[in-house]
């Protein structure tokens, strides 16, 4: 232990503890002295010091000496053992990295460096974060164990995905992630141990591959020892390649030689669409189909996008996914007479083991049309026979299923040991019991005509499901098949298979009936629901969310991207705002929306989500309801617009009647007092004369105000015009030519820009008067001693249409005279001669249009007039 004074003659306790540091000096540091306030004795602390004594309480003194090397001791055995856990860390065969709460990483080992390429410098020099290193294809499932860890949802989570490596390379990784809290539960950092699992990953991936064949063939040689026809075994094998081979699609074809054409006799997967794409297809020469046919081998192609002898079929694979195919050669007797067509979504999917595995698939079906053509099946393939009969038998023995042979004669040759379970009858009740005696009265007419129909067709099958009785008289639902297999050596039977099915039955008939009422409710008030099971990350959509928001279900996954996805992008940070709240805190959430359907429209809707927890109040789950409420929201809409509508007409009105009783009672006046002075018969002749010019005059007024008048009226009231694809340019030059001796005289400049959008459906006579009426305002109201300079732009700004009309000419002074410049009869310029009515004329059309109109001006600057359309989405182009 160092002790030390605060201050001796030319050295004091700051410099000692600074010495002690600089020197490495490990040893606690403890200071002695007379006065300390709190400041200095904090001071001190933060520089190193262990403690600190008053020399008049120097009785602690022993205290802090044990206390201090106690403390050191700790020190250093934490020391060590971090020491310890580094050694560890940078020795481990697992990669080691830290982050911080927002996954910046705060260090990482050796291994970790050698797993990903890149160094702690190089993640801090390129901002790389630890989403950085996710393939973006797994990037949700990275992003979902960060969030479980940061929110504190879970301590500890294990993940497997694919990452990429500072070389590109995507390689698989296992991450084992657990949290370091502070003394506040708080997050400080992420530990994560990262192992890479690339190669485990590709032979898993082998493994399921061949797994997948080895069923494939399984199942096709099952088929082969069932089926008796030809169409039947290419049903089912095509069936079975896509069902266990899970091969995208799959095909068999027949060639016609004579007329060099190819056509589909059996397939699975191809969409009903495009089935006719296939039939009697003429085979190119050298191509694939013709190169099969004529040398006998197999066609492979492991990348169809880039593949140049392919170019006419990548559309079809584009639509479809598919990257990699093969054609094998059909054969019978010898000859080779089609193809069968194999088809993957996976890049390089047919490997030497795959192509060997395939090759002997076609083997087999040529093998069993070859067996159809043979009435004698040779001895090899007999005891084959009497194996897979042994095999069946022993299965069937310990079915639940129940079997049964009948002779055509009604003669029960055998039944399994499930009868007895399932219907309660021992054998020789069973034998002693006809079928009829069985069979629900209801079932009776369709057994007898499907038992009929089979004993026609040898190997003839019909799948039935009936009721049949068990011995304690309850009728119990059973489903099954019945095959005619009289003609089979050894067996000479009718053979039927049978299970229970009564539970499901119960089952189904009870979920219809609440489907059923569910979906009904559902659809009247447009009302889907949704919910999402917490612990398996699964979601479910009723079928009324899929047709609310125009979905197919067959062809999406229900989630909340997917659902986020139709939301309008106006309202998207706001719905993922109350969303990301709502899993935050697990509290319920209900938010009103816009959202976008498949098929483009923009519909209103609302949400409503809440929470279930577990009996320890964990959430487990998340169910909601997702309603459109267009028609209300629209009917909202129309009522306010409604409204405003009838506030603006009545301010209109109100001008209206003032324009009347104003513009018209000077000219009547006029006349009236005119003609009252004509009575008097001591008038001249002239002055009779100046009298009647006066009343003229005030009369032709009197009738222009009742024109303009009528002429408002007639533009008001002619809202329902055609509307036509009118094109601004096409409009301004129009106008350009009818005014081209003004504007040439005037050296008057008119330049427009049209390149955002250049047309709207509307009426073109409206939109023609708009633009002549502000062109020629800018004309007329020009300052004579600059030239006269006009511009016209269009925008499109979300789902507006924008017109601006600037020039550099006289300007209004909207101070003054702003909330006049669109009335009627109002003039800013009396020096220019003009009636006041082209902007009131302009602003009432650009209304009937459905727009809206503004204005920016100043004295001797210039004015600028915005013109605001909201078009439906066909008037856009």
């Amino acid at each position: 232990v160092i002790l030390s004074d605060h201050s001796l003659a030319a050295f004091d306790s700051h410099e000692a503890l600074t010495m002690v540091k600089d020197a490495g000096i490990t040893v606690p540091f403890i200071l002695v002295t007379a006065t300390m306030n709190d400041e200095f004795a904090a001071k001190v602390m933060k520089d190193g010091a262990y403690d600190y004594i008053l020399k008049d309480r120097l009785n602690r003194l022993p205290s802090a000496v044990i206390n201090s090397i106690e403390k050191h001791c700790l020190e250093k055995k934490e020391q060590a053992a971090h020491e310890r856990l580094a050694f560890h860390i940078e020795n481990a065969p697992l990669g080691f990295i830290e982050w911080d709460n927002e996954l910046h990483i705060k260090a990482l080992s050796k291994q970790a460096e050698k797993i990903f390429g890149w160094s702690l410098k190089e993640f801090s020099t390129n901002e790389i974060n630890g989403y950085t290193l996710v393939y973006n294809g797994d990037l949700h499932i990275a992003t979902k164990a960060a969030e479980d860890l940061i929110s504190g949802y879970v301590q500890r989570n294990t993940t497997q995905h694919r990452n990429i490596t500072k070389w590109g390379e995507i390689i698989w990784c296992e991450w084992f992630n657990s949290v370091l809290r502070d003394k506040d539960g708080n997050v400080v950092s992420i530990m994560s141990l990262i192992q890479d699992i690339t190669i485990q990953k590709e032979a898993e991936e082998k493994l399921n591959k061949a797994n997948r064949l080895y069923t494939f063939i399984s199942q096709i040689n099952q088929t082969i020892v069932l089926v008796r026809d030809e169409d039947g075994l290419f049903f089912n094998s095509c069936r079975i390649a896509v069902k266990f081979g899970e091969f995208e699609m799959a095909w068999i074809g027949l060639f016609d030689k004579e007329r060099q054409k190819i056509s589909i006799v059996s397939q699975h997967g191809i969409p009903g669409e495009d089935i006719q794409l296939f039939n009697n297809v003429l085979y190119n020469t050298n191509g694939r189909q013709e190169q099969v046919l004529r040398t006998g081998k197999h066609y492979i192609c492991n990348d169809i996008t880039h593949d140049p002898e392919l170019e006419n079929w990548k559309p079809l694979a584009a639509k479809y996914g598919i990257q990699s195919c093969m054609v094998l050669p059909i054969r019978k007797s010898g000859s080779i007479i089609g193809s069968f067509n194999l088809y993957a979504t996976k890049l390089n999917f047919f490997e030497k083991e795959e192509i060997a595995l395939l090759l002997e698939v076609t083997g087999d079906i040529s093998f069993a049309l070859d067996a159809f053509e043979i009435e004698k099946k040779q001895k090899a393939a007999e005891a084959l026979v009497v194996q897979k009969e042994k095999l069946f038998r022993a299965m069937i023995e310990n079915s639940t299923d129940m079997k049964v042979l009948i002779t055509r004669d009604g003669v029960l040759l055998y039944s399994s040991p499930s009868i007895t379970k399932v219907l309660g009858y021992n054998p020789e009740e069973f034998k002693n019991r006809s079928a009829l005696q069985l069979i629900h009265p209801d079932h009776f007419h369709d057994f007898i005509k499907n038992r009929t129909a089979i004993f026609k067709t040898p190997g003839k099958s019909f799948y039935f499901q009936r009721q049949l009785l068990h011995k304690n008289g309850n009728w119990i639902w059973c489903e099954g098949t019945l095959t005619n297999m009289l003609h089979e050596p050894g067996i000479n039977a009718i053979v039927s298979n049978f299970r229970d099915i009564s539970d499901r039955k119960l089952a189904e008939k009870n979920l219809l009936h609440s489907e059923s009422r569910l979906k009904e409710a559902q659809s009247i008030a447009h009302i889907g629901n949704f919910e999402i099971d917490l612990a398996n990350h699964s979601e479910l959509w009723s079928d009324e969310m899929y047709k609310i928001s125009g979905l197919n279900k067959e062809e999406v996954v229900p989630s909340i991207d997917l659902f986020l996805s139709l939301i309008h992008p106006d309202d998207l940070n706001y719905v993922k705002t109350v969303i990301e709240e709502s899993t935050k805190t697990f509290q319920n959430a209900a938010f009103n929306f816009r959202f976008i359907r498949m098929d483009g429209q923009m519909r209103y809707g609302c949400s409503e989500a809440r929470f279930e927890s577990d009996e320890n109040k964990k959430p487990i789950r998340l169910f909601g309801i997702f309603q459109d409420i267009t028609e209300r929201k629209l009917g909202e809409i129309e009522r306010t617009k409604m409204v405003n509508d009838l506030m603006l007409r009545n301010t209109e009105l109100e001008q209206f009647s003032y324009i009347i009783s104003h513009n018209l009672r000077s000219p009547v006046a006029n006349i009236i007092g005119a003609s009252t002075v004509l009575e008097d018969s001591e008038l001249s002749t002239e002055e009779k004369a100046m009298l009647n010019r006066a009343i003229s005059n005030s009369v032709t007024k009197l009738d222009h105000v009742i024109k303009d008048l009528n002429h408002i009226l007639e533009i008001k009231a002619q809202i329902s015009g055609a509307r036509e694809l009118v094109h601004f340019s096409e409009l301004v030059n129009d106008i350009k030519i009818s005014i081209k001796d003004l504007i040439d005289k005037n050296n008057i400049e008119i330049k427009y820009d049209f390149s955002k959008i250049n047309t709207f459906l509307t009426m073109k006579p409206y939109l023609y008067s708009i633009f002549y009426n502000l062109i020629s305002n800018s004309v007329k109201y020009r300052r004579p001693q600059i030239r006269t300079l006009i511009e016209i732009k269009s925008f499109r700004i979300e789902n507006k249409i924008e017109l601006i009309f600037t020039d550099n000419g006289m300007g209004i002074d909207l101070q003054k005279k702003g909330e006049q410049v669109f009335g009627l009869y109002k003039r800013f310029h009396t020096n220019i001669e003009g009636k006041g009515m082209g902007l009131f004329m302009v602003k009432t059309q650009v209304e009937i249009l459905g727009g809206k109109i503004s204005l920016e001006s100043t004295e001797n600057v210039g004015t600028e007039f915005k013109i605001e359309f909201e078009p439906v989405s066909e008037r856009l182009s």
